[in-house]
């Protein structure tokens, strides 16, 4: 809709105002969408997890790369449990698809393969090609499989490059939710204006 494809005047792409990168207030957070279809937004919170002032870090399991929401040993368990009933108006988080097929050598580290196994969920963490606007983001599990060999998962690490980390290393958690579409009320997606969303009280 406007732009000439500039570094800077970059075109800008008319998505009913919710494109990718663009803030939403929710539990007391700052998010920011990831991705959208016409009944869902995926959503990223714009930090990590913490518990009250202190940045946590959590093991993607004891030994096994699949996230797996049954587990208790796994990420993905302690994600739609602990966290998510630690959110107000969790209720309002629905289900969505997190792709978490293996991109290795074996399978030609080609994009469609990311599409091979999926997690249905409420809580979920970025796949390796999700936009991500937070550059200050770094040490982090992606949801992708790197083999099957079942000990290594792919992680962003401090200088903001992917990498290849053992499932048990510490690391931060940046979680990932969806919430309807049709819930945003109010705002126009910047920072000092995020879209505030129809159920909430902020």
């Amino acid at each position: 809709i406007s732009g000439d494809g500039t570094e800077d005047n970059p075109y800008v792409i008319d998505d009913n105002g919710l494109n990718s990168g663009s803030y939403i207030s929710f539990s007391g957070y700052r998010w920011r969408i990831v991705s959208k279809d016409d009944e869902k937004i995926k959503i990223v919170m714009d930090e990590y997890i913490k518990d009250g002032d202190n940045v946590i870090t959590k093991t993607f399991d004891n030994e096994n790369s699949s996230y797996d929401i049954n587990d208790s040993n796994n990420i993905g368990y302690y994600l739609n449990t602990t966290y998510l009933n630690s959110l107000p108006y969790s209720n309002y988080l629905i289900d969505n698809n997190f792709y978490t097929g293996e991109l290795s050598t074996d399978t030609g580290y080609e994009y469609k393969n990311i599409y091979t196994d999926r997690v249905t969920c409420r809580v979920g963490l970025l796949n390796i090609f999700d936009y991500v606007s937070n550059n200050s983001f770094n040490d982090y599990f992606h949801m992708n499989t790197t083999s099957g060999v079942g000990s290594i998962q792919y992680s962003t690490n401090s200088n903001g490059l992917l990498e290849e980390a053992d499932v048990t290393d510490l690391k931060h958690v940046v979680p990932v939710v969806s919430i309807n579409s049709a819930s945003i009320k109010s705002g126009d997606g910047t920072l000092n204006n995020p879209y505030v969303l129809e159920w909430l009280d902020e």
